[in-house]
């Protein structure tokens, strides 16, 4: 009898101790995922075809967007904003 008394108060010592580990992981994991940020985009060269640019402009990451350029007059043929 007085073995299983010593053998349960090692599991409970151990279920204790693998909690506390727990918690302090996640105490210290969380706040870095919330201030996780998103990477910036990478810089996508312009592709001219058939006499139209295509250009996809950075915007230093804040939105983004994709323009179709004449290249022989220089106007601008199309573009599409918010792509996220």
């Amino acid at each position: 009898m007085l073995g299983s008394g010593v053998i349960m108060t090692h599991v409970r010592r151990y279920r204790v101790t693998t909690r506390l580990a727990v918690i302090l992981l996640l105490t210290l994991l969380v706040p870095q995922l919330a201030s996780a940020k998103r990477i910036a985009p990478v810089n996508v060269a312009p592709v001219i075809y058939e006499g139209i640019r295509y250009v996809a402009p950075n915007d230093d990451g804040r939105r983004g967007y994709i323009e179709a350029w004449n290249v022989g007059t220089n106007k601008k043929v199309w573009g599409i904003n918010n792509l996220y």
